[in-house]
């Protein structure tokens, strides 16, 4: 046998002041919980995002001042602007005779 309650379409929640009384004593405490570490969850979830655009723009900065050193090093030691060139090894031909 299966009961139906009627449901009421016309019944509307409390006015927005009472909201949070209303809140605190309608939700069930298993509900609180879970919405108090929906919330937790979301902070963690922020601040590894903050930390992780933070530390990707150290590297940026890290990455930049690496290659303004190498730019720099070219530029007074071997008169190469290129940074990225490779040196190519020089051979000696040794003639036996």
């Amino acid at each position: 046998m299966i009961i139906v309650q009627p449901i009421n379409v016309l019944q509307t929640s409390p006015p927005l002041c009472d909201f949070e009384q209303w809140i605190d004593t309608e939700i069930k405490e298993y509900d609180k919980r879970y919405l108090e570490l929906c919330k937790k969850w979301e902070a963690e979830d922020l601040e590894r995002l903050e930390k992780r655009r933070l530390e990707e723009a150290a590297e940026k900065e890290r990455q930049e001042e690496i290659e303004r050193r190498l730019l720099n090093e070219g530029r007074r030691g071997r008169g190469s602007l290129s940074v990225l060139a490779v040196l190519k090894p020089h051979w000696r031909t040794i003639q036996m005779y």
